[in-house]
């Protein structure tokens, strides 16, 4: 069952959107009748297992290429963690000059024999 602003308690569809935006009146009822989330698990719920499987993949694929968007505009040039990177690969270089900077299975070696 789709959701629609008459099925959804409390939301009263606004009157004269047409009028003073078109596209705003059209965009609102797409939003008014998207399923809810409990329609959504009761479709994928019936759906075949072989179409499960297929959605799960799909869905995994389309999550896994979100995260990489997000982490490229992130470590981009002037991104949300641009300033952590160029702090790590400042600390990496300094540790480089030092000679202290050693290979990361090492240290993962040297934490387990501590644990």
């Amino acid at each position: 069952m789709t959701a629609t602003p008459q099925s959804r308690p409390g939301v009263i569809a606004p009157r004269g959107l047409a009028c003073l935006a078109p596209s705003l009146e059209t965009r609102y009822r797409e939003v008014m009748s998207a399923p809810t989330i409990d329609a959504i698990r009761d479709a994928i719920s019936r759906l075949p297992k072989d179409d499960k499987v297929s959605l799960a993949a799909w869905l995994s694929l389309e999550t896994t290429d979100a995260w990489d968007r997000q982490m490229q505009r992130d470590l981009s040039s002037g991104g949300r963690g641009a300033r952590f990177q160029k702090q790590v690969k400042a600390e990496i270089a300094a540790a480089a000059r030092k000679g202290t900077l050693r290979p990361l299975s090492e240290g993962f070696a040297e934490r387990r024999k501590r644990s």
